[in-house]
């Protein structure tokens, strides 16, 4: 660039439009930074709040499988857990966030039940699936947000660090 402007009117004028444009240019950037600060921020709790739910979900889960190989035993279950023929199916998408790309996880099962005779089993052992499948679509929502949030914090990080 060059520094050595004659002291006319004109380039007084030009310097100033171009002081005008980079100081919008200026707000521009820090309302961005605004907003995915805030959206962030939003993410981090949601995913506090979904941390909770997955570790809760789990906890029910286990319980329930522990409780279903106590009445039924270890070998009977082994063999019920066999026969499940559920399908899922793992969707990514993505969508944007003032220019970030962050995605998007849709978990969807479709089972073909019943599984197994109803005789000698136990409804601990349809619990328990029922339960595995939701923590799996807790844990799908989680990756998600985790995955965002690091995404989000990079750029943020690099909007911070342009100032």
């Amino acid at each position: 660039m060059n520094t050595t402007l004659a002291p006319t009117r004109s380039n007084l004028l030009k310097l100033s439009e171009d002081l005008k444009f980079a100081q919008l240019g200026y707000e521009l950037l820090d309302q961005k930074r605004s907003i995915l600060v805030v959206e962030l921020l939003t993410l981090v709790d949601q995913a506090v709040d979904y941390e909770g739910r997955v570790v809760h979900a789990l906890n029910e889960a286990q319980s329930s499988l522990s409780d279903a190989i106590m009445q039924m035993g270890r070998l009977r279950v082994g063999n019920l857990a066999g026969a499940v023929n559920i399908d899922y199916s793992i969707e990514l998408g993505s969508r944007r966030v003032m220019g970030v790309t962050v995605p998007k996880v849709d978990t969807s099962f479709s089972d073909h039940s019943p599984y197994f005779s109803s005789e000698d089993t136990s409804i601990l052992s349809e619990l328990s699936i029922d339960r595995y499948r939701t923590t799996l679509q807790l844990m799908g929502r989680l990756a998600e947000l985790k995955v965002s949030i690091m995404r989000l914090a990079k750029e943020v990080k690099k909007r911070q660090s342009r100032r």
